[in-house]
């Protein structure tokens, strides 16, 4: 057997064998490249996603702080004028002015003015309730003074009352005045706001929230720490 064809048979042999190995390096050559391009995308996906994870944080960390800071300002605005509040049989705390010192505002000062010291005006939504501050302004006021409650129908449709929070108080009420004479409520403007007011007969009573009758202040749910 002649020597030339032998090497040529081995030479083929030998790139052949070559051939299939540099393939299969270049196919996992083509694997590792993409391999590390997905990693370097998720490297950078989770780079975003821990930066997001630390803005979070910071916020929630911010919020936090601001919460906290507005819940002890207001602690201690509470503290504060807790210490003139009375407080009545129903457990609740009010702020009546002074005999001396009675102030009578329109709804909307009354409102503001009770607001700002973290109370809201009263809210007697039953007729124990009503009584009972009724009484008390009987015996700190004169006879028949008149005092803002927190229910009006401003920001309402005219004479669709409520009170402070929301509840409804509704036109058919029994704590409303009544007689044959007069049915209250009988505010009926399109024009007029209405705001509630009450007197010592425990009976509510409606006006224009412009009128002037004297401030009744209830503590503000706010300030009910458990």
């Amino acid at each position: 057997m002649s020597k030339l064809p032998l090497l040529f048979v081995l030479a083929a042999t030998f790139l052949t064998a070559n051939a299939i190995s540099l393939e299969q390096i270049d196919s996992k050559l083509n694997s590792i490249v993409t391999e590390l391009a997905v990693l370097k995308k998720d490297q950078s996906e989770t780079k975003a996603e821990i930066s997001e994870t630390k803005q979070l944080v910071k916020d929630l960390k911010r919020d936090f702080q601001l919460a906290f800071s507005k819940q002890v300002s207001k602690r201690f605005e509470c503290d504060r004028i807790s210490s003139n509040l009375t407080t009545l049989s129903n457990g609740k705390k009010y702020w009546i002015p002074a005999q001396n010192a009675s102030i009578s505002l329109s709804w909307y000062k009354a409102k503001e003015m009770c607001e700002k010291n973290a109370m809201r005006l009263a809210s007697p939504k039953t007729s124990e309730e009503l009584e009972l501050l009724s009484q008390k302004a009987a015996s700190h006021f004169e006879e028949d003074a008149a005092f803002w409650l927190s229910a009006s129908d401003v920001g309402q449709q005219p004479g669709d009352f409520h009170w402070h929070g929301g509840d409804v108080l509704p036109r058919n009420s029994h704590l409303w005045f009544y007689s044959s004479y007069v049915s209250e409520p009988d505010v009926n403007s399109q024009v007029t706001r209405a705001c509630v007011y009450a007197k010592p007969s425990a009976k509510l009573y409606d006006a224009p929230c412009g009128a002037s009758y004297l401030v009744f202040c209830q503590q503000d749910d706010a300030c009910i720490f458990d």
